[in-house]
């Protein structure tokens, strides 16, 4: 009897094993499939496909570039949660052109409407060397550099978004036209939107809080963020022939 019920043990834990295994190779085929037809979009795109970064596997970040137009398309994959969903992750789209010579601004869906007070005390932890040394595991230096200085800037003409700076960026980008690429942004389970817009000295993102792997939503990422520079060069290049901020 003993023998028996430890062959049921044994033989329920090698199922379990087998079943895990199996589920991990349905995994990697299908990663392997996402990959090839990111690679295809790519190719037609005239980008580069690369996969980069320390992690490997469902974590590893997948790369579409052209680094003769300064173009860089990356997505980091979320981390699975137990409901079967992956959680997190996003997607950067980094032009560098428009690039903005006052330092950072963030563009993003309206925040709270008590931000500016709460800002003021935000910022000032900020700004200190060890918060950007921190910080700037996360992010490039320039956009750690500026985070201890950023105000917020009501945009003009009642549009409904949130703009933090360190200076006014309203005589160099279309605040309309950023407004546009982020409600054209995915959205999350209750509405809310899920893009940010960041122009810096080092140029433009398009950063979606999520990860971007089909081709179609990759693709409509490429085209609304060349769609959101194309926008904003010309006005950029009329603020730029003004002089410095």
């Amino acid at each position: 009897m003993d023998l028996t019920l430890n062959w049921i043990v044994y033989g329920g834990v090698g199922l379990m094993f087998l079943g895990l295994i199996l589920q991990t190779m349905q995994r990697a085929r299908a990663r392997e499939r996402g990959h090839e037809a990111l690679r295809d979009l790519a190719e037609r795109r005239g980008m580069s496909f690369d996969l980069v970064g320390k992690k490997r596997g469902a974590r590893q970040q997948v790369r579409l570039s052209d680094m003769s137009r300064g173009l860089s398309l990356t997505i980091s994959p979320g981390r699975p949660s137990k409901k079967g969903r992956t959680d997190g992750g996003s997607t950067v789209f980094h032009m560098q052109k428009p690039d903005f010579p006052g330092g950072l601004a963030i563009y993003s869906p309206e925040l709270h409407r008590d931000l500016p007070g709460a800002l003021s005390t935000f910022s000032g932890i900020l700004d200190s060397d060890l918060a950007r040394r921190a910080l700037s595991r996360f992010l490039d230096a320039d956009m750690a550099k500026g985070l201890g200085e950023l105000q917020a800037f009501p945009p003009p003409g009642g549009l409904t978004m949130s703009v933090l700076a360190n200076v006014d960026p309203h005589p160099w980008f279309d605040p309309a036209a950023i407004l546009r690429a982020i409600d054209a942004g995915p959205k999350g389970r209750n509405g809310e939107g899920r893009t940010l817009v960041i122009v810096n000295r080092g140029g433009l993102d398009l950063r979606d809080t999520l990860a971007v792997t089909t081709p179609e939503a990759v693709e409509a990422l490429l085209d609304r963020g060349l769609a959101l520079q194309a926008d904003l060069m010309a006005g950029a290049e009329r603020s730029r022939s003004v002089g410095p901020i």
